[in-house]
């Protein structure tokens, strides 16, 4: 029985293709096919003056199944119990970034901030903190989201509230500083450790420590050799430290971290001993 030219043409292209397919499946899956996992954009919390926490989670619909890297193909399994967030775990190398983008609302996106990117699984919620913002003002917001292609969740706003006060007599808020503690004490050194809880109603804060050896010299530095440390800015609540050299062996040091914004904030005074 004869084949036709046809046929036999066929034959050859289906041959070809599959072989392009086993030397290079990422040449046919350049970009994710399927259903994208869904994100969304969560209503924005703990909103003052100066600062934000923008929230978002990651949830999905159906299997998916992401591009090739250089060390094979990295599938998402999805599995939807019909109520909640969708579970699933990536198997693979290449993973799902979130971040956000934020602006005065209106604003292009094109001309907004965005902020550090993390990897994230679906099912999982995530927040980032957000300074250096205006008081009474709308800003907008939404989730973003890298699997291969750039995908953006629903646009959401938050309004800062507005500082009371008039003819040059503003209200404000001073910041809110706790002292943590000391870590890798030395004969000679320590790393001092505090932590920004509110910035206030200030856009930034400088925030340092007061030390010495004794306890006043944290409420007075210069009284009696006190000592302060280098200034470090933050415009959002956050964890800082310091390390302080040229200690004595044997003694047993005070220290306090303090927030300089519309107002000082101080920590507790705590103490450590170098051996």
């Amino acid at each position: 029985m004869k084949l036709s030219r046809l046929s036999i043409k066929s034959s050859y292209i289906l041959m070809f293709s599959l072989i392009i397919v086993a030397i290079s499946p990422s040449i046919f899956l350049a970009h994710p096919v399927g259903a994208l996992p869904a994100i969304s954009t969560l209503p924005a919390t703990n909103v003052q003056y100066t600062y934000a926490t923008l929230n978002g989670g990651l949830y999905g619909g159906e299997p998916t199944s992401f591009p090739y890297d250089e060390a094979g193909p990295t599938t998402v399994n999805l599995q939807y119990d019909g109520e909640g967030p969708v579970n699933f775990q990536i198997n693979g190398w290449v993973s799902i970034t979130v971040n956000f983008q934020y602006g005065v609302a209106g604003s292009d996106w094109a001309s907004c901030l965005e902020t550090t990117t993390q990897p994230k699984n679906a099912g999982e919620t995530f927040s980032q903190i957000v300074g250096n913002l205006s008081p009474n003002t709308t800003y907008q917001f939404r989730v973003k989201a890298e699997v291969g292609i750039s995908i953006y969740g629903t646009t959401k706003t938050f309004t800062t509230p507005a500082r009371s006060g008039g003819d040059g007599d503003w209200s404000y808020i001073r910041p809110g500083v706790t002292t943590i503690g000391a870590d890798d004490v030395t004969g000679s050194s320590a790393a001092i450790i505090g932590n920004l809880t509110s910035i206030g109603s200030a856009g930034k804060v400088r925030v340092y420590f007061k030390y010495g050896t004794h306890y006043y010299q944290t409420i007075w530095p210069l009284w009696a050799g006190g000592n302060v440390t280098a200034y470090q800015v933050q415009t959002a609540p956050g964890e800082f430290s310091a390390n302080i050299a040229n200690l004595n062996p044997g003694t047993t040091y005070y220290f306090r971290a303090m927030g300089y914004g519309e107002g000082i904030g101080r920590g507790a005074v705590k103490t450590f001993t170098t051996p």
